[in-house]
């Protein structure tokens, strides 16, 4: 059974509970937490909403430094050598100016992410997060179906992704968008055995498929299936949730030829096992190795701190990034900022597990899984999800001041 804070975190209890006991930096946060799924609209070039709100939730901790209390910990240690290695990066690499704005992403994001787990957050706090972020996904999908936009390739030229004002996001990077808001549903559905809750995330799946992008979908089917394992294991009907889990399973693969069949038929072929062995499967393995390669024939200094950003360009067989986040980190940053970016991932990983943050660690592998498949180690809803974990972790250690009298009134 959960505890009494755990069942404060995931059981909001209906709106008025979800909107009480929340603090201003609760809400600054959760403004910030939306703006991150604009992070393609280009206000001007180079500066989209989600960059704004991160310079301006600065000023908000700027104007509040007093409450700012510094955690001295693993995870600030991460965060601070990253940046540290970041610039150091910047400045061994031949043209400095063409890392300033990927430089820049990655130390705001690190930076938002010290500062904001530095704040004292209420459990309606992190409700108010995890809700901005749910509802950042179910805007996307609705986007998508009221203003959509083609994605032209040489391969496919009828896969949709979400424009706003000519601005549209990677196709692989828009299916991030999705993850928090799928293991949300999913978790709910079979936790709760609400499982009218599975209809919105067959939606939001429905539209990673119009996406065209495999990664995407695997990423998300990944995240699901550890939803669903993690909502079973805490149901108090697991029986019959297991019964509704294996339902819609069954009926999910006796229609998959219906389902291919509503998506255009240049989308529908790339999710066909034929197609995974040529066009871009197999161009990202050969970045990869391309990448790895020329990694291992580097100095050592280079192996140590990288070559610097974007550098990968310049040793794949066609000229793009790596494709692959962690192949990325360890070219552009070396092993040091390798071991800091993927300390950041295991800490956070803990922080779940201890806090029994179901639907945050079903996203992290997700998000993992995807970021196998993308170059973007400063993707910023994934680092809003990083942030996500810290307030959880905030909010249910500050749910131990409850007294026992409130914990009998919970039903427990």
């Amino acid at each position: 059974m959960f505890s009494t804070q755990n069942r404060l975190c995931e059981r909001p209890g209906g709106l008025k509970s979800l909107f009480s006991d929340i603090t201003p930096y609760g809400i600054a946060i959760t403004a910030y937490l939306l703006l991150l799924f604009f992070d393609f609209v280009q206000v001007v070039p180079g500066v989209s909403p989600a960059r704004l709100g991160g310079f301006a939730l600065l000023v908000f901790f700027f104007f509040n430094w007093k409450e700012i209390r510094l955690k001295i910990d693993v995870m600030t240690g991460l965060l601070f050598g990253l940046i540290l290695i970041s610039f150091v990066c910047l400045l061994s690499m031949p043209d400095p100016v063409a890392g300033i704005n990927p430089c820049l992403s990655l130390c705001l994001n690190c930076g938002i992410c010290i500062l904001g787990r530095s704040l004292p957050y209420s459990s309606g706090d992190y409700r108010m997060c995890l809700f901005s972020l749910v509802v950042g996904g179910l805007i996307m999908v609705a986007m998508m179906f009221i203003s959509p936009g083609a994605v032209g390739t040489e391969w496919v030229s009828e896969r949709a992704v979400v424009n706003i004002g000519g601005s549209q996001q990677d196709p692989n990077e828009f299916c991030g968008y999705l993850i928090l808001a799928l293991t949300f549903f999913v978790v709910s559905a079979f936790l709760s055995s609400h499982f009218i809750l599975i209809v919105p995330a067959c939606i939001i799946l429905y539209a990673a498929l119009l996406t065209g992008s495999r990664g995407g979908l695997i990423s998300l089917v990944g995240g699901a299936i550890c939803a669903l394992v993690f909502g079973l294991s805490k149901s108090k009907h697991r029986l019959t949730a297991l019964i509704a889990g294996a339902f819609v399973l069954v009926v999910l693969i006796m229609n998959f030829d219906a389902i291919m069949n509503a998506l255009p038929q240049s989308v529908a072929q790339r999710f066909y096992t034929a197609s995974f062995s040529s066009g871009t499967a197999s161009f990202r393995i050969n970045a990869w190795i391309d990448v790895l390669q020329a990694f291992l024939q580097s100095s050592i200094l280079q192996q140590i701190i990288g070559h610097g950003f974007g550098m990968t360009m310049l040793v794949t067989f066609n000229g793009l990034v790596a494709h692959n986040a962690f192949v990325e980190m360890i070219y552009a940053c070396g092993i040091l900022g390798l071991c800091c970016y993927v300390g950041i991932w295991i800490t956070s990983i803990m922080s779940c597990v201890k806090s029994s943050g179901y639907v945050e660690l079903a996203s992290l592998v997700a998000f993992a899984a995807l970021l196998c498949t993308l170059s973007d180690f400063s993707m910023k809803v994934c680092w809003g999800l990083f942030l996500l974990t810290s307030i959880r972790a905030i909010a249910v250690e500050a749910s131990h001041e409850y007294s026992p009298a409130e914990k009998t009134s919970s039903g427990e």
